[in-house]
Formats: C-alpha cells, structure tokens, sequence
C-alpha cells in the first residue's frame, strides 16, 4: 500500500507543489492581516492542498486504471486505503499549514484565540466531509465528477449551516445571543468539538461505503 501512496504523490507532485506555495502565500496573509476573511482564506488552504487527491481520483477513474490496479499484488481494500489516506495526508499539511498561519495571527494580535478555534473547527469538519467524494466516485464514475463535487459541496455546507444554527440557538438560550456565544472560548471549544466528532462519523461511514463498493464493482 505504501507504493500506492507513492504513486499518488508522483502522480500529482506538480498540482501539490503549486497548491502548497499558493496556501503558504494565504497563510502569509492570514497571519498579517488576520480580519473577517481569514476564516475564508484558511478553508480555502485546505481545499487546496485536498484538490491533488481529489483530482488523482477523478484522473484514476478517467483513465479506468482500477481494471489494472485490481490486477496488482494489493487487495481492493488497500487500494481504497490508499485513496483515503493520501487524502488524509494532503488534508493534514492543509490543517498544520493553518494551524502555523492562526498561532502566527495570535502571537501577531491580529486573529483572537476564540476566533481560531472556530477557524480550525471549521477546516477540519469541511476537510473531512470532502471525503464523500471518494465513495461517491466509486458508485457512479469519473464522468460525473463535476456533479459529484457539487452534491457533496451541497452535503458539507448544508451539514454546516444547519449545525451552526441549531447551535448558536442552544448557545443564545446560554448566553445573550449566538453572537455573544461565540465570543466564549469554552462554548466554541465544545462546539467545534461535537462538529468535528460528527464529520468524523461521516467520513469513517463515508470509508466503510466506498469500500464495501469499491469491492463489488466488476471493473
């Protein structure tokens, strides 16, 4: 599994390359400038760094290399590990990129401790609902990735909205509002804890079912 990696990063090294000077330049400005776009710019680092997995998929399922995969010495179920955790490589150098740029805010005073949280919260819950995309693209094929990436852009955000709802009202009833809710460091540390808790659900659901039909598709 482990070359299976390695071709992954061989195979979109230039598109990881680029992505990662571009989210080094967007952390740059987040640090220095912080403000109501940072929180914007810091999911956009992650997005980035996750596009050269999310691309290698789509250009594996284009090219139909799983007829000639499932003919390796690797079972399914490691090539679909493969997939996951390369994902999950190039999501993690996304998140430590924005981890560096919010401690740099912090320390320079321009992003509040509480506002990182929420931040961080943030890249880490949407990075990991991105991860539909992989069973997504095992049940109906590279020809509708477009599709796909809006159906599960639709997911993550709907998710997203209607959680951050809910709980600022929660949060309201506690505090004076939602607003003033967020503004407390114990309040957003749970909330962006139950979040991040139940995208992970949804993407180990998300594994379990590409897996299982990564496994019985006759390729």
């Amino acid at each position: 599994m482990k070359g299976l990696i390695i071709g992954q990063y061989y195979a979109t090294a230039k598109a990881l390359i680029t992505y990662l000077i571009i989210s080094i330049l967007l952390a740059i400005v987040v640090s220095y400038f912080g403000g109501s776009g940072s929180d914007f710019m810091c999911l956009l680092i992650v997005m980035l760094m996750v596009s050269a997995a999310t691309d290698n998929l789509k250009n594996e399922a284009e090219a139909q290399w799983y007829k000639f995969a499932v003919t390796l010495p690797v079972s399914r179920k490691q090539i679909v590990q493969s997939h996951f955790l390369y994902y999950l490589i190039t999501m993690m150098i996304g998140v430590g990129i924005v981890i560096i740029a919010l401690i740099a805010g912090i320390m320079f005073g321009t992003i509040a401790v509480v506002n990182a949280v929420t931040t961080l919260g943030i890249c880490l819950s949407i990075g990991l609902w991105v991860l539909l995309m992989y069973p997504f693209t095992y049940s109906v094929g590279a020809d509708k990735s477009n599709m796909i990436q809006v159906i599960v852009t639709i997911i993550a955000l709907g998710f997203f909205f209607v959680f951050n709802f809910i709980s600022l009202i929660i949060g309201g009833s506690i505090y004076e509002s939602g607003g003033e809710a967020m503004q407390h460091l114990e309040f957003e540390l749970i909330r962006q804890s139950i979040f991040i808790v139940i995208s992970l659900i949804a993407a180990a659901a998300g594994y379990f079912i590409g897996l299982n039909k990564f496994k019985k598709t006759n390729f």
